[in-house]
């Protein structure tokens, strides 16, 4: 998590900004919550999107992924130190390898979406190639003990909306874990919890209508407030 956290604390210095609004989803929740309570001076708003669940694998499956993922690190970090380019692939095959890769929570439909901020053309005609930097997706996001992140979930003093899918999906699934922090953040006067009618951890970006006039209301509402 603090590979994340210095750069967008550095970010903030530089371009002098008094305060900042953030919005994550998943990864960006953790970078996001992360900042709130360290930094709550900084941060204005927060609104994040189905994070803090449990990584739908058994504990032999997660150690055998710990050794995946540090495999997997080592080819993409000798693939970027390349002069070559990455691989490319057609537009079809870019949607197949996201969908696939997401187990189906980002629809079809959605992917194109996706993809128009993660691709760009490559050198090869007709083809493109992720512009993402694959070693981020390995890094660990939660260093800190369960007593550490309630704390730190008491720690935030910044209007927050936490939007979470009611049901289980085939990657996360509830925890003791997350169920403690949810109640940590019922208690916390400055979050909002919001269950949301759906099992896809990307439901914001599936069906964005179900939760729009959630997430403006909360703008309007702490914006008019800081104004």
């Amino acid at each position: 998590t603090f590979d994340f956290i210095y750069p967008l604390y550095e970010l903030v210095k530089e371009l002098k900004f008094p305060k900042i609004g953030l919005i994550g989803h998943s990864m960006g929740t953790i970078v996001a919550f992360t900042f709130a309570a360290l930094f709550p001076e900084l941060v204005d708003q927060m609104i994040s999107t189905d994070s803090f669940k449990g990584i739908k694998r058994s504990l032999s499956e997660r150690v055998s992924d710990l050794r995946m993922n540090v495999e997997y690190f080592n080819v993409v970090d000798k693939r970027n130190r390349e002069v070559k380019s990455p691989p490319a692939y057609s537009i079809s095959e870019l949607i197949t390898k996201l969908y696939e890769g997401t187990f189906g929570n980002v629809t079809l439909e959605s992917t194109p979406f996706i993809l128009r901020r993660n691709v760009a053309p490559s050198s090869t005609p007709g083809k493109f190639q992720f512009t993402r930097d694959g070693r981020l997706r390995l890094l660990p996001m939660i260093p800190y003990s369960e007593e550490i992140l309630l704390q730190m979930a008491r720690e935030i003093s910044c209007p927050f909306l936490f939007l979470m899918s009611s049901r289980d999906n085939e990657l996360f699934v509830k925890t003791y874990r997350f169920d403690d922090l949810v109640e940590t953040f019922e208690a916390n006067p400055h979050v909002t919890c919001t269950l949301v009618d759906s099992d896809s951890h990307y439901f914001h970006l599936n069906e964005p209508e179900i939760i729009s006039a959630i997430v403006s209301d909360f703008i309007v509402k702490n914006s008019m407030k800081n104004h």
